[in-house]
């Protein structure tokens, strides 16, 4: 890919996909993706078989736009789409649960939107993540180290999902959150947050960047444990102690049933920090699995 200098070729023939073909406009500016005759491509891992990512941030105004994302420009793509290009066939079914401590290392599933590579390390004790100035919830959509996981389709609505978290905010509604996530816009957020002075475990629902909160729990301690169960389109939340047997419910929510909306990702959010702060977050034991429906 990088050789090719932006004109990538898909020769005719048959291609078993180990992983994804990341394309990333960061790197080429204009591209230009075609094949040359009938193509296969046997997907033998999760995720998609092509992803092409670039540096847009926020909505598509021409005010929001960097100069270095117009240089990007849109790609061109020929022959993918129903055409020279006769299947697309996942062979990788995900059946066992997805684990992922974050201590010293991550799953190559994870994505940074808005990556800032000063604002995170991996460490012994789990991922930390600087509590930066920024908003997910709400209009601005601006924070910074959002961090993505596909989830697998047949999963999307039959799935359970837990993390730990370790977090002391000292700002008013500084926070860090697991999230069932659609976009900026659109998804039901659980996580530690400050408010009316003490730290709060928060449920909230977002959709088009209107906002409503769920639940609000106060507690007292900096680690908590917290958990999605989704089963169709019902979404609970569940918390509790480290070293707790069981779990607690929150609250529950419906998911949006409209088609038109983006398949799911869990997302793990760190907003409404201070500047210069040096108040980090730690996220480990990340769990992602297939509930029985």
């Amino acid at each position: 890919m990088e050789q090719s200098k932006g004109n990538f070729v898909i020769p005719a023939g048959t291609y078993e996909f180990g992983g994804t073909l990341e394309v990333d406009l960061t790197k080429f500016g204009a591209l230009s993706l075609r094949t040359d005759g009938p193509v296969t491509i046997k997907m033998k891992a999760a995720g998609p078989a092509i992803r092409i990512t670039g540096s847009l941030i926020g909505r598509a105004h021409p005010e929001q736009i960097k100069e270095h994302t117009w240089l990007e420009r849109l790609p061109l793509i020929d022959g993918i789409e129903g055409k020279s290009i006769r299947d697309i066939t996942a062979t990788h079914r995900q059946v066992e649960p997805i684990v992922d401590s974050l201590k010293g290392s991550m799953r190559k599933e994870w994505r940074w939107l808005r990556d800032n590579r000063d604002g995170w390390k991996l460490t012994n004790r789990g991922l930390q993540v600087l509590i930066e100035p920024g908003n997910v919830w709400g209009k601005d959509n601006n924070a910074k180290n959002v961090l993505l996981h596909p989830i697998p389709d047949a999963w999307q609505e039959s799935a359970d999902v837990s993390v730990q978290l370790e977090q002391h905010p000292k700002k008013r509604w500084e926070q860090t959150n697991l999230v069932w996530y659609y976009s900026d816009s659109m998804g039901v957020k659980i996580g530690l947050e400050l408010e009316h002075g003490k730290t709060n475990i928060v449920v909230g629902h977002e959709s088009g960047d209107r906002t409503r909160t769920i639940a609000i729990v106060p507690y007292p301690d900096k680690t908590v444990q917290l958990r999605f169960v989704v089963e169709g389109l019902k979404l609970r939340g569940f918390y509790r102690k480290p070293g707790a047997t069981d779990w607690t419910e929150l609250g529950t929510t419906n998911l949006p049933a409209d088609s038109a909306t983006p398949p799911p990702k869990v997302s793990l959010q760190f907003y409404l920090g201070e500047a210069n702060s040096n108040r980090w977050a730690t996220v480990s034991n990340f769990k992602m699995l297939q509930t029985a429906r």
